[in-house]
């Protein structure tokens, strides 16, 4: 459903639009710079719904801001194909643009907000060890419900915007040019995703691409390999509309923290065959919204496994186990430690020797938590950097075992609705 907005409200955005579009200006012929007009827009949100399933749909799919955001992309796409022009004056942008007047790019611009969400192909070129892994596994590997990996050129070529990828970058001192991508991790947003702003669209994105990724490790499939690099690469995501309706791709970096994380993130050589953990991954990105939380989980695990700060680290590997195992509702009563290595135990332990065992060693495990959190604790002895690798250990083993409850339930559900085809019930 789009954003379609009451007529009055359109009626009294329209001219609001059409003063912004009025006094914004164009550096270097192709920056388009809002200073000017950004009180403007801002107090037009004031107009928009305040509730509703309208304002729902805002806040999901843009976020705070959205008529500030939204302008910014409109403006800066009316000037996409410009080249950078150093010496040029600072012009208005209807001086630029030339052939449409205020009241009519308000027009155009009201039209094409009220049209969202739209639908994209959000891509990250994958590491070369990662692309030669998928490469191996055919030209396209669907992990689930809007989210693959594509190794085919043409396929690569059509949903990527290719131009964008290595635009600016040119290789070491701009030497070189890199070759185009062998194989990217795609996956379907919904929303709007611009260059110059956070949306909720992206943000949404951002973590479920670290989650592809924390899954992946807490499943054995891939591992991060601990070393660092000297000029790491910059990793971005690049998106395309997925009708591509004349409106050109973009592409948002990720943080130097992240790109650092997924260009070490390699195939773990002592992992089951795909074929084995490709359900396991289906079964979770098949229901994203359903599987909510333990996403969340995995892009918590994915941030552990990537640091360089061993007590952050250790704080993030136990809100794994928060965000899996938590219970606001029981931990009041009993203490959060206490649930935590109850269920835990529970989850993990095969053999009652076992659960005794993680119940004597997650208290301790735990009590360094606490120590970090409550105390200020600013770095980790020797013995402490051994228990952050138990936590990261306690972390996957929950997330396989949760993996493997949603994997049980999807199979009695299909077991469920073949056994209704085959009474008649269906």
């Amino acid at each position: 459903m789009s954003l379609k907005l009451r007529q009055e409200t359109v009626d009294r955005l329209k001219p609001i639009f059409a003063s912004c579009f009025e006094k914004i200006t164009v550096t270097g012929d192709c920056i388009a710079s809002l200073d000017d007009a950004f009180g403007i827009i801002y107090d037009a949100e004031e107009l928009l719904p305040k509730t509703g399933p309208r304002r729902d749909d805002i806040l999901k799919y843009i976020g705070g801001r959205s008529l500030l955001k939204f302008t910014s992309w409109f403006a800066d796409n009316l000037l996409r194909g410009r080249t950078y022009d150093r010496d040029a004056q600072r012009k208005p942008l209807l001086e630029v643009v030339g052939s449409d007047s205020a009241e009519t790019l308000a027009t155009k611009a009201l039209e094409a907000y009220q049209s969202l969400p739209w639908d994209y192909w959000a891509s990250v070129v994958l590491p070369k060890p990662l692309a030669d892994f998928f490469t191996q596994l055919g030209e396209v590997t669907e992990v689930g419900d809007g989210i693959r990996v594509i190794c085919d050129p043409d396929e690569i070529e059509r949903t990527v915007p290719v131009d964008l990828v290595f635009t600016g970058v040119g290789g070491l001192f701009g030497l070189f040019n890199p070759p185009k991508p062998s194989a990217v991790l795609q996956v379907r947003a919904r929303g709007l995703l611009v260059e110059n702003a956070k949306t909720e669209a992206l943000e949404d994105l951002i973590s479920l691409v670290k989650a592809f990724f924390g899954l992946s490790i807490a499943l054995g499939l891939f591992r991060v390999e601990q070393r660092s690099e000297i000029f790491p690469a910059q990793r971005e995501i690049y998106f395309l509309l997925c009708e591509n309706e004349g409106v050109a791709g973009g592409r948002q970096k990720f943080t130097e923290r992240d790109s650092s994380g997924i260009s070490r993130i390699v195939p773990n050589e002592k992992s089951r065959r795909y074929e084995y953990i490709a359900p396991e991954l289906k079964a979770v990105f098949s229901d994203v919204a359903e599987n909510q939380k333990l996403l969340r989980a995995c892009e918590w695990l994915f941030n552990a496994h990537i640091g360089d700060d061993s007590m952050l680290q250790f704080v993030q590997a136990t809100v794994v186990l928060e965000v899996v195992l938590g219970d606001k509702d029981t931990s009041e009563e009993i203490g959060l430690g206490a649930l935590l290595a109850n269920r835990c135990a529970y989850m993990i332990g095969k053999t009652a020797t076992e659960r005794a065992k993680i119940l004597r060693d997650f208290k301790a495990l735990y009590a360094v938590r606490s120590r970090i959190v409550h105390s200020g604790k600013h770095r980790l002895t020797d013995e402490e950097e051994i228990k952050l690798f138990q936590m990261l250990w306690i972390g996957r083993r929950v997330i396989q075992a949760e993996v493997d409850l949603i994997v049980r339930d999807r199979g009695s559900e299909v077991t469920r609705r073949i056994a209704e085809v085959l009474s008649g019930d269906a």
